[in-house]
């Protein structure tokens, strides 16, 4: 595993106890170390909202979303999607707002763990890529396991 990448896995169980050995020794197989990481992300609200080919463009929904307490930033993705951050607490009122307002059809809508700027590391080689996917899978195994995000 990449020595620079830190995790948080986010999971649901019944048995706390029994899921922190399962995935520690998945992390500890893989070549990593379980820690507190937390301090590498900040907890944020994304939304993903279906851009249409008539529909509003970027400036649009910046306009709109200047007036929502709250939100943080909106990107346009590749596909032309668009793409909102805001505080956790404000994310259902404020995907709410911006598909009522434009008709946007809502892809994902979540609160998520987002690495900080300042520690997001990259994947050199493929060897690391091949470590790190093999985590990925190993603890993907785990059905308690809801989310993986890393700071990649």
């Amino acid at each position: 595993m990449p020595p620079d990448i830190a995790m948080v896995i986010d999971a649901e169980t019944d048995n706390k106890t029994r899921t922190l050995h399962d995935l520690r020794l998945v992390v500890k197989k893989a070549g990593g170390v379980v820690g507190s990481t937390t301090f590498y992300f900040t907890r944020r609200g994304r939304a993903v909202f279906k851009a249409e080919e008539c529909g509003p463009s970027l400036s649009d929904v910046l306009d709109e979303a200047i007036e929502h307490e709250g939100l943080e930033d909106v990107e346009e993705l590749p596909e032309g999607d668009f793409l909102a951050w805001t505080q956790p607490n404000t994310l259902t009122a404020i995907t709410e707002a911006l598909s009522k307002k434009f008709e946007l059809e809502i892809l994902d809508s979540d609160i998520v763990w987002a690495p900080n700027k300042d520690t997001k590391v990259s994947i050199d080689t493929t060897e690391q890529a091949n470590a790190l996917d093999m985590l990925f899978n190993g603890l993907k195994e785990y059905p308690e396991v809801r989310a993986i995000y890393a700071n990649r």
